[in-house]
């Protein structure tokens, strides 16, 4: 994709091949269905927009074990959710008696 500053450009289908994962919501869709969708996510509860569009080898660069010829609409994950941080995080124990990153003055 090419990216000026203060112009976003629409990526082609010549760019992207024949899948594309969208970073909002972590799903594989095909690129043409991105391109009917005027580049915005296919699934219908998803807000990702053309920015979000990764060429789906370019996720297999990330990360090697995903197949080549996905599963449409999967979810592939390189990352958690918000919500799934927060949860993990619902655990964790705090000791007061731990340093912390912040200082402060009296």
């Amino acid at each position: 994709m090419g990216h000026r500053p203060g112009y976003f450009s629409h990526p082609t289908l010549g760019e992207y091949h024949l899948y594309t994962w969208c970073a909002r919501c972590q799903c594989v869709n095909l690129t043409t269905r991105w391109a009917w969708q005027e580049w915005h996510c296919p699934d219908p509860k998803c807000d990702g927009a053309a920015d979000d569009a990764w060429r789906w080898e370019e996720v297999r660069a990330v990360e090697p074990g995903f197949p080549s010829h996905p599963l449409l609409t999967r979810r592939y994950k390189l990352y958690a959710f918000d919500s799934e941080i927060e949860a993990s995080m619902q655990d964790a124990v705090v000791d007061p008696a731990a340093p912390t990153l912040f200082m402060t003055t009296v």
